[in-house]
């Protein structure tokens, strides 16, 4: 999702990583343990699910939005 909303806000794809670590940085430090988790992530210690698809959720609501400010400024709003 870190790669995903990096994308969106700047038009690059970047490594996990690096979308990783500006995710921590720009986005709402509630995602902060959810992201060192993906980052860290091993098959003995599952995903917090509630979490995980609450990030899902704010990915497409960034996207939403973003998709609705480019629309605007596209039709000179």
């Amino acid at each position: 999702m870190a790669r995903m909303l990096y994308t969106i806000r700047h038009g690059a794809i970047v490594s996990k990583l690096v979308a990783a670590r500006w995710a921590e940085e720009a986005l709402d430090r509630r995602w902060s343990p959810l992201i060192r988790d993906a980052l860290a992530w091993t098959r003995d210690v599952p995903p917090d699910l509630n979490e995980t698809l609450a990030y899902i959720r704010y990915t497409c609501e960034y996207g939403d939005h973003m998709k609705a400010s480019t629309s605007a400024h596209d039709d000179g709003l």
